[in-house]
């Protein structure tokens, strides 16, 4: 990737600070949230129209039992994100697409799209072999239950938003911001480790699944994420990153439906 682009205005210098990634992460979840909410209310108010009585458990019981609602609101909380951390490169890019995204050759996409589904049959294959013989027993939250898809509508759904949406959002924070200001500042191989350590963190296995199962899926997203920020490094864009990290996202949702 370029270190600036040609003719970036003084005023827009094409460097990432550190601020700019605390203001887009937690501002942006901060936003997701929100934005989360506000549909859900209006969902509910809709709904209370037509007869229905929120209770608590009533709507605690739709996030662990709805397929829908979770799609939903992976999809907002995911947009929060994105419409926080475009706004932040707005201000230190003059064209931040054309710097994240520059274009990228048939044959390295191919090659990003082949370790993606390389890394995801390694990890998941591992993780049944691991169930099988006992050395890991590998338990599913209500959640990470409900947001498998079941029937073709929801399989469309799930690839659309986990393979496809999700992906680009989380590349152009971790990978396209994140990278972009720790490669700058600490070095490619110290920012590419630092960069996936909190992709990892940030999914918050070790705390959604306390012991060894938390700790083998935190390890497997800093692994996926050494590679994904390694693409970034040797092609100089997010294009090959994001084709790597949605082929990973969709055979994981493929594994999702053949082994349930």
């Amino acid at each position: 990737m370029a270190d600036q682009l040609a003719h970036e205005p003084a005023s827009r210098d094409g460097r990432i600070r550190w601020w700019d990634l605390v203001i887009a992460f937690f501002g942006g979840n901060l936003a997701g949230i929100a934005l989360a909410v506000l549909f859900g209310l209006v969902g509910v108010l809709i709904a209370m129209r037509y007869g229905f009585r929120p209770t608590v458990v009533g709507l605690t019981g739709i996030l662990r039992t709805s397929f829908w609602a979770n799609q939903a609101s992976i999809v907002l909380s995911d947009a929060g994100l994105l419409a926080v951390a475009w706004f932040v490169t707005r201000r230190r890019f003059e064209r931040p697409a054309e710097y994240f995204l520059s274009p990228a050759g048939p044959a390295r996409l191919a090659w990003a799209i082949a370790s993606g589904i390389g890394l995801s049959l390694l990890f998941n294959g591992g993780n049944e072999l691991l169930e099988r013989y006992r050395h890991v027993h590998f338990v599913e939250t209500d959640i990470e239950r409900v947001i498998q898809p079941h029937g073709p509508g929801e399989f469309v759904a799930a690839f659309a938003v986990i393979a496809l949406f999700a992906p680009f959002v989380e590349e152009f924070f971790f990978r396209g911001m994140f990278f972009a200001w720790s490669r700058r500042v600490i070095g490619a191989w110290p920012g590419t480790l630092l960069t996936a350590f909190a992709f990892a963190a940030a999914h918050g296995h070790v705390f959604i699944h306390p012991g060894i199962q938390g700790q083998v899926f935190t390890f497997e997203l800093f692994l996926a994420g050494v590679v994904l920020a390694q693409w970034v490094a040797r092609t100089g864009t997010l294009r090959t990153s994001f084709a790597a990290h949605a082929a990973y996202n969709a055979t994981a949702v493929a594994f999702s439906v053949f082994f349930p």
